[in-house]
């Protein structure tokens, strides 16, 4: 609890009370305790004795626990992104984890935006079950990006680059990323095919395929990857 525990002989703040109190039902909320209630709250002033005692009855009720987590929009395997799942179905519901799930599908770079909604309207006494299922709304961005660069070395002199990423070649999520640099010396042409680990959401399976011609004042040299 974040707010400073009421103690004895500490003076009465209303605010503060109140504020105690709301604290309370925040973290049982965020702790999954959605039947917590207060079974008494009151405080009888004495202003001969300079005195507030301060009755709390709190039952916080049994936790819930996630349900099943339903993406909409993605158009994605849901292997694929449940890899970024914090918690399983199952687990004692946690409104952090949602938070955590959230930056890590925005920060996987197939979305532009992302909302992650507990389903509330299953929650109550008439949940005897006592889950939340999960919402996650998924908006892709756009998969393709091309980029053109001009440049020189003294190396290979004068140099124009082309490259081309494809962020999401399949409903797997594989990716491709494919370069063609033209040099005065050197050229190349190449490219990754990538693959997502399908355990480990940052982890991924790369595979490389290229050309390189590399021309000096003695000979010209064409290699393959």
């Amino acid at each position: 609890v974040s707010q400073a525990l009421i103690a004895l002989g500490q003076r009465f703040d209303h605010q503060h009370y109140e504020g105690y109190k709301a604290e309370l039902e925040r973290i049982a909320a965020e702790q999954g305790f959605f039947d917590a209630q207060f079974l008494a709250r009151e405080v009888v002033v004495d202003p001969e004795a300079l005195t507030a005692e301060i009755n709390l009855e709190w039952s916080v009720g049994e936790r819930y626990r996630f349900g099943a987590v339903t993406y909409i929009g993605a158009g994605f395997d849901a292997s694929l992104l449940d890899r970024y799942l914090p918690f399983a179905p199952g687990d004692p519901y946690n409104a952090v984890s949602l938070g955590t799930l959230y930056q890590a599908l925005l920060s996987s770079d197939y979305f532009a935006d992302v909302v992650v909604d507990a389903d509330i309207e299953h929650q109550g006494k008439q949940n005897i079950e006592r889950v939340v299922p999960v919402n996650v709304t998924l908006t892709p961005i756009d998969p393709t990006e091309t980029q053109f660069g001009l440049g020189f070395s003294t190396d290979i002199g004068a140099k124009a680059s082309v490259s081309h990423t494809n962020k999401r070649v399949n409903n797997r999520g594989h990716r491709l990323e494919s370069t063609l640099t033209l040099g005065e010396r050197e050229s190349e042409v190449g490219g990754f095919y990538r693959l997502p680990d399908p355990k480990y959401a940052s982890g991924w399976t790369s595979f490389y395929a290229g050309v390189n011609k590399t021309d000096t004042d003695t000979s010209d040299t064409i290699t393959s990857k």
